[in-house]
């Protein structure tokens, strides 16, 4: 009477982005191997964590492309993490955009522009 072969079943999905096989999280009591909700790229955005246990910030939801005019870098450090509302300490992920240096520059260039201009028509109103 020995053992019993149990079957351990198809590799969890990530509940995030629903691609990626989960984590590994140890073995159960059984034998069986147990699994993280998230796979380990969506581990590291979620819980911020840099491969050195680090908190990554904002700098964990850089994507792979610019997504303004979809370049793709040689390396990431090609690439900025732009915050849309110009809040830095709105961390939210929906503020967030991925974008590459020259899109970035540019945009930074015109936002400053349009406050300049918002500027200048209302000291010219206060002093009509």
């Amino acid at each position: 009477m020995g053992k019993e072969l149990i079957t351990q079943k198809e590799l969890p999905i990530c509940d995030r982005c629903k691609i990626n096989p989960c984590r590994k999280n140890g073995i159960s009591k059984n034998g069986f191997i147990k699994y993280k909700k998230y796979c380990h790229s969506c581990n590291k955005i979620i819980y911020n964590i840099k491969e050195n246990g680090r908190r990554l910030g904002y700098r964990g939801y850089k994507k792979d492309k610019c997504e303004i005019c979809n370049f793709t870098p040689t390396h990431k450090c090609q690439l900025d993490v732009d915050h849309i509302d110009g809040d830095r300490t709105n961390d939210n992920e929906s503020n967030f955009k991925t974008l590459c240096a020259n899109c970035h520059r540019l945009k930074t260039y015109m936002n400053k522009n349009n406050e300049m201009e918002k500027r200048q028509r209302s000291y010219s109103r206060t002093n009509s």
